[in-house]
């Protein structure tokens, strides 16, 4: 199984800071299957008439117009994934967890996957993560994530947590289709690109709510 994992909102808890923050998960036994989708609709838009579709790069959710966020999770919608993702309004996080912001990120990473991984039979899972840390927080986000994971499941998983560059890898840019509808629907109180998707997810959780 592998597993891909994005997040939207920020760390920060100043008043500029997201109100709300957001980690989400793909799942999939065949990556190959989305990366080939992916790349039949990038052709296919490189050759619609619109020069905004022609010029797009990376796949991001926030910078893609209405109909390539459709586009994509429609594509998602129909693939043999499970997603998952965990939520949270940052006003209820408690003040040690503010203070140590990588602490904060790993573990709402942990609970999601806490949630997800017991819903899977999989016995091999490989953790594609988004490379935008530091390698020093990376080694202790893999070290810290991966103790805890085999524990809580006494062994019986192997996890493997691998760092990847967003724009080289398409399952990747899924997933952020994925964050970018779920923060959505919080933060702007818009469901239209959740609800494309929602039949999919199997873990859907709200913290210290």
């Amino acid at each position: 199984m592998y597993i891909y994992l994005d997040e939207s909102g920020d760390l920060g808890f100043n008043r500029q800071s997201s109100k709300h923050y957001v980690i989400a998960v793909l799942a999939t036994r065949d990556p190959k299957t989305i990366e080939n989708a992916l790349k039949r609709y990038r052709r296919k838009i490189k050759r619609a008439p619109s020069k905004r579709n022609r010029k797009l790069g990376e796949f991001k959710f926030n910078k893609a117009p209405d109909n390539v966020k459709i586009g994509i999770l429609d594509i998602i919608s129909s693939k043999n994934v499970e997603l998952g993702y965990v939520h949270v309004e940052k006003a209820r996080v408690y003040q040690r967890l503010r203070e140590k912001k990588n602490e904060f990120y790993a573990y709402m990473c942990r609970v999601l996957l806490d949630k997800f991984l017991i819903e899977t039979p999989d016995p091999k899972i490989d953790l594609i993560v988004d490379r935008q840390f530091a390698k020093k927080h990376r080694e202790n986000f893999n070290q810290h994530l991966g103790w805890k994971i085999t524990e809580l499941l006494d062994g019986l998983k192997v996890l493997n947590i691998t760092h990847r560059d967003s724009h080289q890898e398409p399952c990747l840019q899924a997933v952020d289709f994925v964050c970018g509808a779920v923060y959505r629907c919080y933060n702007q109180h818009d469901p239209k690109y959740f609800e494309m998707v929602k039949n999919r997810c199997i873990v859907t959780h709200e913290m210290w709510k």
